[in-house]
């Protein structure tokens, strides 16, 4: 599902760098994924933390053919990043992109790889009904996906992400791409889709467990036609 942080105010910063990822980004983004997602009370231990962006951030890439990043000027750190992918509807293989993270996470043969894996588990069964509905509910065939998006707050209410979103749209465009979705929940800042003129058309309940806590976020699908 595509991610994006709670809306947050900030003081002007810098002007951004905005650039096409590369696989030396790769690092970066984990980080990023780390400090947004999983900075978490429910995962105290910060390896615990570090292998679970590291297997979600990887999940995403192998969903993804390109990117975009957001680089601080005076920090070099990645602030900000947009997966996308120009395929068909449905992907193939997310239940099997999960059961290898899964796998990975129990062989390390320790607390926090069975943690990781249980909290994966449970995302994975949430997937496979969200997919389900997605199928039943879909009005058209998508060749192209917003896999994943990320802005660290402070750099948010500048127009970042719409830039991001613009680049990976124009690129898409090029693609030849004609119908975009892209997935998110009210646990995010998904109203920012709807500022962008994305069309909000699936929206159902969902109710999962990772790490011990349980989360019942509404799930959205938009759509936006090139």
């Amino acid at each position: 599902m595509t991610r994006s942080a709670p809306s947050k105010s900030s003081h002007k910063r810098s002007p951004v760098l905005i650039r096409q990822m590369t696989d030396d980004d790769w690092e970066g983004v984990i980080d990023l994924s780390r400090r947004m997602w999983f900075d978490l009370e429910e995962i105290p231990n910060a390896e615990a933390q570090r292998l679970a962006a590291t297997i979600d951030t990887r999940l995403m890439m192998r969903q993804t053919t390109n990117g975009v990043v957001v680089i601080d000027p005076v920090s070099d750190e990645i602030v900000g990043v947009l997966m996308y992918r120009g395929s068909v509807w449905p992907p193939k293989r997310v239940q099997g992109w999960h059961e290898v993270a899964i796998a990975k996470a129990l062989a390390r043969g320790d607390e926090i790889g069975g943690e990781v894996a249980r909290g994966l588990h449970n995302f994975e069964e949430e997937m496979r009904r969200y997919l389900e509905l997605f199928e039943q509910t879909r009005i058209r065939d998508y060749d192209g996906a917003i896999t994943l998006l990320l802005l660290d707050p402070a750099y948010q209410g500048q127009g970042i992400g719409r830039q991001m979103m613009d680049r990976a749209l124009q690129a898409l465009r090029s693609q030849g791409v004609g119908w975009v979705y892209l997935d998110t929940d009210d646990s995010l800042d998904y109203q920012f889709y709807d500022h962008l003129g994305w069309r909000r058309v699936v929206e159902f309940p969902s109710s999962f467990e990772i790490f011990g806590k349980v989360y019942s976020p509404t799930e959205y699908t938009y759509e936006y036609q090139l």
